[in-house]
């Protein structure tokens, strides 16, 4: 049973998922976004305690994550790689803040953290 988001942190255990293939020019896009919005630098992920990547896309549902394939990394991966984790506003909604502004490294460490492309079990498109 996944934990509530309104709990006081996500685990390590927990998985932080993102549809799409995560490429660097589309997040770089999203954390500038992010930046021109809130005035720091973040990605949006989804994660939902105790569940596993098609588990949380099945809960987040197609509105929110329409994309025909998701990506995933433990949240403990990228703390340990110094990145702040944490729900952000509605449900099963979580940000990672990145450093101001991101570097190349940076962007080398979330493509190396997060596994491989697989099928969004929710999509109804392939991508």
């Amino acid at each position: 049973m996944a934990t509530s988001p309104n709990s006081t942190g996500l685990p390590s255990s927990a998985l932080l998922v993102r549809g799409g293939r995560m490429l660097r020019a589309d997040l770089e896009i999203s954390a500038e976004t992010h930046f021109n919005r809130e005035g720091h630098y973040a990605l949006s992920f989804w994660s939902a305690p105790g569940l596993n990547a098609a588990e949380v896309a099945e809960r987040i549902g197609t509105e929110d994550l329409p994309h025909g394939s998701i990506r995933s990394a433990p949240v403990g991966r990228l703390r340990e790689l110094g990145y702040e984790v944490m729900f952000s506003g509605q449900p099963w909604h979580v940000s990672l803040v990145l450093p101001s502004p991101p570097s190349d490294e940076d962007w080398e460490n979330l493509e190396d953290a997060f596994g491989p492309p697989e099928p969004n079990p929710v999509s109804r498109r392939r991508a």
